[in-house]
């Protein structure tokens, strides 16, 4: 099988699938990037499991290129697919599969609807299985939904395995309070075809939203969208950053290298060894006339964003003597 110009091993790809599930089902998050940083090719739900584990561990945005991002923002969130009867029964398998991982995602988000949507969806289809019900009792106890959540949970309690799990739900449902959905929530059911513009709506409705502000960024690198950086560098400097995060600086500097356009980073300072690291290759890059010897000759790039974005770019290097030169920084 041949993905993206990789030789792939399906049965070893299913293994590494696997083992990164369980680990990202155990919150093993740690382990779970270790793992993953050694694979030569992960599959879509491991790449979205990994993704996820660097967030949980606070270094999405700055060591998410060290794994192998085939998937572009897919490799972040996955839209769920809700069952019809006349869907595609392979796509219909990929999401069924991640609907409780997918779940788990969109709950930290903050997108209750969708949540709920998903889980009763879930149930339906397979009854009562609890990575299921817990996700649904979890979403109902967020927003103080006592008495949904307490139904749930008699059911769970039914299974002998949780019953940890149960007890633990039952103290949580005596301290729930009531929460206000906010209007996205009840607009959006589920993240459309343009994840990054959702999360933009989702900042709009929850400034605070943590996870949505650093998913929107990593989007925002994946899919190379340099109009957003101004956007970024005024939402960090209100969120009280003193400096930019690792990706996001080199992307501020790709973008006044090549496209002539600077970006005023107002009071962010730059990190030096990060600005004379991206100097030096780019010295190197506008000295290497064709693009595939480049490749090969900054191959010690490979994990950086500046590599990612050069040679996943078409036609970037199509006239480099119009590009500008290294002293556009000093």
């Amino acid at each position: 099988m041949v993905f993206n110009g990789l030789k792939v091993n399906s049965k070893k790809n299913q293994n590494s699938e696997a083992i990164i599930k369980y680990k990202f089902e155990n919150e093993n998050w740690k382990d779970l990037i270790h793992y993953a940083i050694k694979q030569d090719f992960l599959s879509q739900t491991a790449t979205i499991c990994t993704n996820y584990a660097l967030y949980k561990e606070g270094r999405l945005l700055d060591s998410m290129f060290k794994i192998l991002q085939n998937y572009s923002g897919h490799g972040l969130l996955a839209q769920y697919h809700f069952y019809k009867p006349d869907d595609n029964v392979a796509l219909n398998f990929f999401y069924n599969k991640n609907a409780i991982l997918l779940g788990k995602i969109y709950f930290e988000l903050g997108l209750h609807t969708c949540v709920q949507r998903i889980a009763v969806d879930f149930l339906a289809r397979y009854g009562n299985q609890p990575q299921a019900l817990m996700l649904l009792i979890n979403n109902h106890l967020a927003y103080g939904e006592i008495e949904a959540a307490r139904k749930y949970i008699s059911i769970l309690e039914k299974n002998p395995f949780y019953k940890k799990q149960v007890k633990k739900f039952q103290e949580l449902a005596k301290d729930s309070v009531k929460k206000q959905l906010t209007s996205y929530e009840i607009i959006e059911a589920s993240l459309a075809s343009y994840p990054s513009i959702n999360l933009e709506l989702i900042l709009e409705s929850d400034e605070k939203n943590e996870m949505a502000f650093e998913y929107y960024i990593a989007y925002c690198l994946l899919y190379k969208d340099l109009s957003k950086l101004s956007y970024i560098v005024d939402k960090l400097i209100e969120r009280g950053f003193k400096t930019m995060p690792e990706n996001f600086e080199i992307c501020t500097y790709i973008n006044n290298a090549f496209y002539n356009n600077p970006i005023n980073l107002k009071d962010l300072k730059r990190n030096l060894d990060l600005h004379e690291q991206f100097l030096t290759f780019f010295r190197k890059l506008m000295n290497t006339p064709n693009k595939e010897i480049a490749k090969k000759e900054l191959r010690s790039y490979q994990g950086s964003y500046m590599y990612y974005f050069i040679f996943t770019e078409v036609n970037l290097l199509v006239d480099v003597s119009s590009q500008s030169s290294p002293d556009h920084f000093n």
